[in-house]
Protein backbone atom coordinates (compact mmCIF):
# COMPACT_ATOMS: atom_id res chain seq x y z
CA UNK A 1 0.00 0.00 0.00
CA UNK A 2 1.48 3.27 -1.06
CA UNK A 3 1.10 6.51 -3.00
CA UNK A 4 3.26 7.20 -6.04
CA UNK A 5 3.23 10.42 -8.07
CA UNK A 6 5.18 10.58 -11.33
CA UNK A 7 6.03 13.67 -13.40
CA UNK A 8 7.65 13.85 -16.84
CA UNK A 9 7.88 16.86 -19.12
CA UNK A 10 10.62 18.03 -21.43
CA UNK A 11 14.06 17.43 -19.96
CA UNK A 12 12.69 16.80 -16.45
CA UNK A 13 11.18 13.81 -14.68
CA UNK A 14 10.53 12.84 -11.07
CA UNK A 15 8.97 10.25 -8.80
CA UNK A 16 7.60 10.96 -5.32
CA UNK A 17 6.44 8.19 -2.99
CA UNK A 18 5.39 7.93 0.62
CA UNK A 19 7.40 5.78 3.06
CA UNK A 20 4.77 3.67 4.80
CA UNK A 21 4.76 -0.11 4.62
CA UNK A 22 1.81 -1.77 6.29
CA UNK A 23 -0.39 -4.85 6.12
CA UNK A 24 -3.27 -5.09 3.66
CA UNK A 25 -5.70 -3.95 6.37
CA UNK A 26 -3.55 -0.94 7.19
CA UNK A 27 -3.50 -1.65 10.92
CA UNK A 28 0.09 -2.83 11.42
CA UNK A 29 3.01 -0.59 10.47
CA UNK A 30 5.78 -2.88 9.31
CA UNK A 31 8.43 -0.27 8.70
CA UNK A 32 9.37 3.10 7.28
CA UNK A 33 10.99 2.44 3.89
CA UNK A 34 12.41 4.32 0.95
CA UNK A 35 10.43 3.22 -2.12
CA UNK A 36 12.04 5.39 -4.80
CA UNK A 37 15.20 4.41 -6.70
CA UNK A 38 16.88 4.95 -10.09
CA UNK A 39 17.22 2.53 -12.98
CA UNK A 40 20.56 2.71 -14.82
CA UNK A 41 21.39 5.34 -12.17
CA UNK A 42 19.36 7.72 -14.31
CA UNK A 43 15.61 7.05 -14.40
CA UNK A 44 13.54 7.43 -11.19
CA UNK A 45 11.09 4.62 -10.48
CA UNK A 46 8.95 3.17 -7.72
CA UNK A 47 6.54 0.30 -7.23
CA UNK A 48 3.19 -0.45 -5.63
CA UNK A 49 1.97 -3.93 -4.75
CA UNK A 50 3.33 -7.00 -2.96
CA UNK A 51 6.23 -5.53 -1.00
CA UNK A 52 8.44 -8.63 -1.08
CA UNK A 53 8.23 -8.90 -4.86
CA UNK A 54 8.57 -5.14 -5.35
CA UNK A 55 11.75 -5.20 -3.25
CA UNK A 56 13.21 -7.96 -5.43
CA UNK A 57 12.37 -6.01 -8.58
CA UNK A 58 13.98 -2.90 -7.11
CA UNK A 59 17.15 -4.87 -6.33
CA UNK A 60 17.32 -6.14 -9.92
CA UNK A 61 16.73 -2.72 -11.47
CA UNK A 62 19.38 -1.04 -9.32
CA UNK A 63 22.02 -3.66 -10.14
CA UNK A 64 24.18 -1.67 -12.55
CA UNK A 65 26.02 -4.71 -13.88
CA UNK A 66 22.78 -6.52 -14.72
CA UNK A 67 21.29 -3.49 -16.50
CA UNK A 68 24.25 -1.87 -18.26
CA UNK A 69 23.38 -3.32 -21.68
CA UNK A 70 19.77 -2.10 -21.68
CA UNK A 71 19.29 1.22 -23.52
CA UNK A 72 17.73 4.06 -21.56
CA UNK A 73 14.43 3.92 -23.42
CA UNK A 74 10.93 2.48 -23.23
CA UNK A 75 12.09 -0.76 -24.85
CA UNK A 76 15.12 -0.92 -22.56
CA UNK A 77 13.17 -0.73 -19.32
CA UNK A 78 10.52 -3.12 -20.66
CA UNK A 79 13.21 -5.70 -21.40
CA UNK A 80 14.83 -5.11 -18.00
CA UNK A 81 11.52 -5.56 -16.18
CA UNK A 82 10.64 -8.67 -18.19
CA UNK A 83 13.99 -10.21 -17.33
CA UNK A 84 13.76 -9.28 -13.64
CA UNK A 85 10.19 -10.57 -13.30
CA UNK A 86 10.94 -13.88 -15.01
CA UNK A 87 14.13 -14.42 -13.03
CA UNK A 88 12.32 -13.87 -9.74
CA UNK A 89 9.47 -16.18 -10.76
CA UNK A 90 12.05 -18.82 -11.67
CA UNK A 91 13.71 -18.43 -8.27
CA UNK A 92 10.32 -18.88 -6.59
CA UNK A 93 9.68 -22.08 -8.57
CA UNK A 94 13.10 -23.41 -7.61
CA UNK A 95 12.27 -22.72 -3.96
CA UNK A 96 9.24 -25.00 -4.27
CA UNK A 97 6.45 -22.50 -4.93
CA UNK A 98 3.62 -23.66 -7.18
CA UNK A 99 2.36 -21.57 -10.09
CA UNK A 100 -0.79 -20.76 -8.08
CA UNK A 101 1.31 -19.58 -5.14
CA UNK A 102 3.50 -17.49 -7.43
CA UNK A 103 0.44 -15.92 -9.06
CA UNK A 104 -0.77 -14.78 -5.63
CA UNK A 105 2.65 -13.44 -4.69
CA UNK A 106 3.34 -11.61 -7.94
CA UNK A 107 1.23 -8.50 -8.30
CA UNK A 108 1.87 -4.81 -8.47
CA UNK A 109 2.87 -1.93 -10.69
CA UNK A 110 6.19 -0.30 -11.49
CA UNK A 111 6.19 3.37 -12.51
CA UNK A 112 9.24 5.00 -14.13
CA UNK A 113 9.51 8.63 -15.26
CA UNK A 114 11.65 9.45 -18.31
CA UNK A 115 12.81 12.91 -19.38
CA UNK A 116 13.30 13.61 -23.08
CA UNK A 117 16.42 11.72 -24.13
CA UNK A 118 17.93 10.88 -27.51
CA UNK A 119 15.03 10.00 -29.85
CA UNK A 120 12.23 9.78 -27.26
CA UNK A 121 10.24 12.66 -25.82
CA UNK A 122 9.44 12.57 -22.11
CA UNK A 123 7.05 9.84 -20.97
CA UNK A 124 6.02 7.71 -18.01
CA UNK A 125 6.34 3.93 -18.21
CA UNK A 126 3.83 1.78 -16.34
CA UNK A 127 4.42 -1.96 -15.97
CA UNK A 128 2.15 -4.70 -14.59
CA UNK A 129 4.22 -7.34 -12.79
CA UNK A 130 1.52 -9.99 -12.96
CA UNK A 131 0.81 -9.61 -16.69
CA UNK A 132 4.35 -8.62 -17.69
CA UNK A 133 2.85 -5.86 -19.80
CA UNK A 134 4.13 -2.32 -20.05
CA UNK A 135 2.69 0.86 -21.49
CA UNK A 136 4.36 4.10 -22.50
CA UNK A 137 2.21 6.94 -21.20
CA UNK A 138 2.57 10.26 -23.00
CA UNK A 139 1.28 12.27 -20.07
CA UNK A 140 2.84 14.79 -17.73
CA UNK A 141 1.64 12.96 -14.62
CA UNK A 142 0.66 9.43 -13.64
CA UNK A 143 -0.03 7.84 -10.28
CA UNK A 144 -0.10 4.41 -8.66
CA UNK A 145 -0.92 2.99 -5.25
CA UNK A 146 -3.81 2.47 -2.88
CA UNK A 147 -6.30 4.67 -4.77
CA UNK A 148 -4.93 5.50 -8.21
CA UNK A 149 -8.01 7.37 -9.43
CA UNK A 150 -8.11 9.63 -6.38
CA UNK A 151 -4.36 10.21 -6.55
CA UNK A 152 -4.62 11.20 -10.22
CA UNK A 153 -7.20 13.85 -9.34
CA UNK A 154 -4.92 15.11 -6.57
CA UNK A 155 -1.91 15.28 -8.91
CA UNK A 156 -3.82 17.19 -11.59
CA UNK A 157 -5.23 19.62 -9.03
CA UNK A 158 -1.86 20.35 -7.48
CA UNK A 159 -0.32 20.84 -10.91
CA UNK A 160 -3.07 23.28 -11.87
CA UNK A 161 -2.64 25.22 -8.63
CA UNK A 162 0.83 26.31 -9.76
CA UNK A 163 -0.10 27.03 -13.38
CA UNK A 164 -0.12 30.80 -12.88
CA UNK A 165 3.40 30.78 -11.41
CA UNK A 166 6.45 31.73 -13.44
CA UNK A 167 8.11 28.40 -12.60
CA UNK A 168 7.06 25.00 -11.30
CA UNK A 169 8.08 24.02 -7.75
CA UNK A 170 8.36 20.26 -8.13
CA UNK A 171 8.99 19.67 -4.42
CA UNK A 172 5.92 21.67 -3.39
CA UNK A 173 3.80 19.74 -5.90
CA UNK A 174 5.09 16.44 -4.53
CA UNK A 175 4.62 17.48 -0.91
CA UNK A 176 1.05 18.66 -1.44
CA UNK A 177 0.20 15.49 -3.38
CA UNK A 178 1.56 13.24 -0.64
CA UNK A 179 -0.05 15.29 2.12
CA UNK A 180 -3.48 15.12 0.46
CA UNK A 181 -3.07 11.40 -0.27
CA UNK A 182 -2.13 10.84 3.38
CA UNK A 183 -5.23 12.69 4.57
CA UNK A 184 -7.38 10.65 2.17
CA UNK A 185 -5.76 7.26 2.96
CA UNK A 186 -4.04 7.60 6.38
CA UNK A 187 -4.01 3.82 6.96
CA UNK A 188 -1.94 3.19 3.85
CA UNK A 189 -0.05 6.41 3.06
CA UNK A 190 2.44 8.20 5.29
CA UNK A 191 3.02 11.94 5.45
CA UNK A 192 6.76 11.35 5.07
CA UNK A 193 8.01 10.86 1.53
CA UNK A 194 10.96 10.75 -0.84
CA UNK A 195 11.42 12.72 -4.06
CA UNK A 196 13.82 11.64 -6.82
CA UNK A 197 14.35 14.08 -9.70
CA UNK A 198 16.28 13.67 -12.95
CA UNK A 199 17.05 16.18 -15.69
CA UNK A 200 18.97 15.99 -18.96
CA UNK A 201 21.45 18.75 -19.78
CA UNK A 202 21.95 20.31 -23.21
CA UNK A 203 24.96 18.01 -23.60
CA UNK A 204 22.76 14.96 -23.04
CA UNK A 205 23.99 14.15 -19.54
CA UNK A 206 21.78 13.10 -16.64
CA UNK A 207 21.67 15.12 -13.42
CA UNK A 208 20.04 13.81 -10.25
CA UNK A 209 18.64 15.31 -7.08
CA UNK A 210 16.87 13.41 -4.32
CA UNK A 211 15.61 14.31 -0.88
CA UNK A 212 13.45 12.97 1.91
CA UNK A 213 10.79 14.86 3.88
CA UNK A 214 9.07 14.14 7.16
CA UNK A 215 7.22 17.33 8.11
CA UNK A 216 4.83 19.86 6.57
CA UNK A 217 4.81 22.53 5.37
CA UNK A 218 8.04 22.50 3.37
CA UNK A 219 9.82 25.49 1.86
CA UNK A 220 10.53 25.39 -1.88
CA UNK A 221 14.07 24.36 -2.73
CA UNK A 222 15.52 26.08 -5.79
CA UNK A 223 17.08 22.79 -6.89
CA UNK A 224 13.57 21.45 -7.56
CA UNK A 225 12.29 24.58 -9.30
CA UNK A 226 11.97 24.06 -13.05
CA UNK A 227 10.59 25.99 -15.99
CA UNK A 228 7.22 25.12 -17.48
Amino acid sequence: MTAIFAYAKGNNSAIASDRKRTCREGVILYEDVKKVARWRDSIPFSGAGASGFIDKIRNYLTDDAANKDYPISSTGIKDALDSATRNIKSELRESGKSDDEIYKLVHGTIIAAFPSYLTEDSFIFKYSLRDEKGSKILSTITTAGSDTDAFQIIAIGELSSQSASAAFNLDIWAANCIKTAHLACPKYVSASFDLNYTSVTEEGNFQHIEDGYSAFPISPNARFTISW
